[in-house]
C-alpha cells in the first residue's frame, strides 16, 4: 500500500509543512491494478470535498505527475480521470499554474495540460484561457525573452519556440471546441498570421531543419488562420497567404486547407465575394514582394475552383460583369483579367507554375464566356488577339520548354479555334503539334485539348476529313516506330471515331499496315 500512502498523504503534509515532504524515490515498486483503482478513487474523493483548499492543486498535480513518471503510466493513467474533476473547480488557479512559462516549458507538464483541455469537461478551464487571449501574445513573440520562473536558467531560442508552439497548440484546442472563439480575437490572429508568414517560421519547418517535436506546428496554425478566414470574408489576403501550406515541403499534410480551398470555398462563397477575390489577385499579382508561387496557387486553388463552379452554373453575366468585348470596362472581370494579367511580354519571365495557371483561367473564360472576349460578327478584336499573343509562344519550340506549359497553351487555342472563326493555317499547326505530343506529364491536358479541338477541325477547314485523315497517317507512318506516338494515335482514334470518315478509316488501316511491315 505503499502508493496509496504516497497519493493520499502527501498533499496533506504538503499543506502544514514544505520541509515534512519525504523525499521521492525514482521508482515505485510494483502494484497492481487494484492499487492504482485505489489511488484513483482517493483522487476522486478531493472534488467532493466541499472545504478542499485550492492550495491543493500543485501538491496534488506534481504528486500524480512523479507517479506518472515513476510507473510509465502516463499515456494511459487512471488518475486523470478523477483529478480532472478536482482541476475544474478551481479553473483559475490551474490555468495559472500550467500557464507559467517555466511549467509550459517542461514537457510532462504540458502534456498533461494538453490531455486535460481536450477532456469534455475541462469548459471551465477552456473558458478561462478564452476570456484571456492577451496571455497568448507574448508566447507568440518567439523573439521576445519572456520571464522566466527563479532559479531557472535565462531562456534559450529553443525554449522559446518550445512556447510558442505550445500557444499555438492550446489555441487549436479552443478553437476546435468552440469556432466562433478566435473570429472575435482579431488581434490574436494577426499574431497568428506574424508567425505564419515569418520566413523564419517556413524555414525552421522544411524538411531538412524540422525539429521533430514541433512537426505538427504548421497543420494547427494553418487549422486555426482557416477557422478565422471561414467567419471573415473580407480576409482574402490572408486566406492567399494560407497557401504557403501548400507550396512548403511540410512533414505534415495540409489535406483540410486544400479541401475547403478547391471544394468548400467555391460553393460557400458569394458571387460577389469571388469577384471581390478576383481583383484581390489583381492587386497582389502587381506586387513585386508577393512570392510569384503563392500566385500561381492563388490561381490554382481559389480562383479556379470558385469560378469554374458558378460558370457552370450559369452565373457568367453576374460573376464576370457586363459583356463588352470591343471596349474595356473597370468591372469587367474578363477585361481586366486580360489587360492587366495577361501580359505577353512578361510571358518568358513567369514562373511555369504561374504561367500554367494564367493558361487554364484563360482556358476557362474561352469556354464559358466567350462572347464577353469577342464578338464573332467583328473582323478584329484587341482582346482575342492578346489572347492569342500571350499563349502563341507555347507552339514553338525555342521559347517553351516545359510540356506541361506548353500543351496548356495548345489547350486555350483549342478552345479559341473551337469558339471562333480562325484562320486554317492556325488550325492546323495546333491540330499537328497536338497530335506529335506524346510526352506522358503531359498527356491529360493534350487529350483535353485533342477533344476540344477534333471536331472543330472539320468545321474551322475545307476539306477538314482529308487533312485529318492525312496527317493522321503521316504521322502514323514517320512516327510509329516509336511505342507511346503509336499509342497516341490510337487512343485519339478511338476517342474520336465518329469524326472520321470511312476514308479516313481505310488511311489509317493502310498506316497501320505500313507501320508495322516497316518495323
Amino acid at each position: 500500500m505503499h502508493l496509496v500512502h504516497r497519493i493520499f498523504l502527501t498533499p496533506h503534509i504538503s499543506c502544514t509543512s514544505t520541509s515534512c515532504l519525504l523525499p521521492t524515490p525514482t521508482h515505485l515498486p510494483p502494484c497492481c491494478p487494484q492499487e492504482m483503482k485505489i489511488c484513483a478513487t482517493i483522487i476522486n474523493l478531493f472534488h467532493l470535498i466541499p472545504a478542499a483548499p485550492q492550495t491543493l492543486v500543485k501538491p496534488l498535480l506534481e504528486v500524480v505527475m512523479k507517479t506518472e513518471r515513476a510507473m510509465l503510466i502516463e499515456a494511459g493513467s487512471p488518475f486523470r480521470e478523477p483529478l480532472i474533476k478536482f482541476l475544474t473547480r478551481y479553473p483559475a488557479q490551474t490555468v495559472e499554474l500550467f500557464m507559467m512559462e517555466g511549467t509550459l516549458n517542461d514537457p510532462q507538464w504540458s502534456r498533461m495540460f494538453m490531455s486535460f483541455l481536450k477532456h469534455s469537461e475541462a469548459k471551465n478551464l477552456r473558458d478561462i484561457l478564452a476570456a484571456s487571449p492577451g496571455r497568448f501574445f507574448s508566447l507568440l513573440s518567439s523573439g521576445a525573452v519572456s520571464v522566466a520562473r527563479p532559479a531557472s536558467p535565462t531562456q534559450t531560442q529553443p525554449s522559446r519556440l518550445d512556447l510558442q508552439f505550445n500557444a499555438i497548440k492550446i489555441i487549436s484546442i479552443i478553437v476546435k471546441h468552440d469556432e466562433k472563439w478566435l473570429p472575435g480575437q482579431p488581434a490574436l490572429a494577426s499574431h497568428l498570421r506574424r508567425v505564419w508568414i515569418s520566413d523564419a517560421f517556413q524555414e525552421r519547418h522544411r524538411k531538412e531543419h524540422m525539429v521533430t517535436p514541433h512537426w505538427k506546428e504548421p497543420k494547427l496554425l494553418a487549422f486555426c488562420l482557416l477557422n478565422y478566414c471561414k467567419h471573415h470574408y473580407g480576409e482574402m489576403e490572408l486566406l492567399f497567404q494560407l497557401l504557403r501550406g501548400l507550396t512548403s515541403p511540410f512533414l505534415c499534410h495540409l489535406a483540410c486547407l486544400k479541401d475547403y480551398l478547391e471544394e468548400q470555398l467555391p460553393r460557400q462563397y458569394s458571387v460577389q465575394h469571388k469577384r471581390t477575390l478576383f481583383f484581390k489577385f489583381v492587386e497582389i499579382f502587381h506586387d513585386s514582394s508577393f512570392p510569384e508561387e503563392l500566385k500561381a496557387k492563388a490561381l490554382q486553388h481559389v480562383l479556379l475552383p470558385a469560378f469554374q463552379h458558378s460558370l457552370e452554373r450559369g452565373e457568367a453575366e453576374v460573376l464576370l460583369g457586363p459583356a463588352n468585348p470591343e471596349g474595356d470596362n473597370l468591372e469587367s472581370i474578363s477585361s481586366i483579367f486580360i489587360n492587366k494579367v495577361l501580359e505577353p511580354e512578361r510571358h518568358s519571365e513567369m514562373l511555369d507554375s504561374l504561367r500554367i495557371a494564367v493558361l487554364q483561367f484563360s482556358a476557362l473564360l474561352v469556354e464559358h464566356a466567350s462572347h464577353h472576349i469577342h464578338d464573332n460578327n467583328k473582323s478584329r478584336n484587341t482582346k482575342l488577339r492578346r489572347l492569342m499573343t500571350f499563349a502563341w509562344p507555347c507552339l514553338l519550340t525555342k521559347t517553351c520548354v516545359d510540356p506541361v506549359c506548353k500543351y496548356h497553351g495548345h489547350l486555350v487555342l483549342a478552345h479559341i479555334i473551337a469558339k471562333f472563326a480562325i484562320h486554317k493555317k492556325i488550325v492546323l499547326q495546333v491540330f499537328i503539334s497536338l497530335l506529335k505530343a506524346h510526352a506522358l506529364e503531359a498527356r491529360p491536358v493534350v487529350r483535353q485539348a485533342l477533344a476540344i479541338l477534333t471536331p472543330a477541325v472539320p468545321t474551322r477547314m475545307e476539306e477538314g476529313n482529308q487533312l485529318l485523315a492525312h496527317w493522321t497517317r503521316k504521322l502514323m507512318v514517320e512516327e510509329g516506330h516509336t511505342l507511346p506516338q503509336l499509342m497516341h494515335i490510337l487512343h485519339l482514334l478511338v476517342q474520336h471515331h465518329r469524326v472520321r470518315t470511312c476514308m479516313l478509316c481505310y488511311d489509317i488501316l493502310f498506316g497501320l499496315y505500313c507501320t508495322y511491315i516497316f518495323v
